[in-house]
């Protein structure tokens, strides 16, 4: 199998409605860590 030529992601914007329950979901569901949260932009973190 060849090697990807993607090594990291280091940013992805996705505009969401509600940005405290999709913090939470992305937390829940793809456990993802949340570092900071604003009323404009939540920042995570992969473990």
């Amino acid at each position: 199998m060849n090697k990807s030529f993607i090594e990291q992601v280091h940013y992805i914007r996705i505009p969401v409605k509600d940005l405290e329950l999709s913090a939470q979901w992305y937390k829940d569901v793809l456990g993802l860590q949340l570092l900071n949260i604003t009323k404009e932009l939540g920042n995570f973190k992969s473990k």
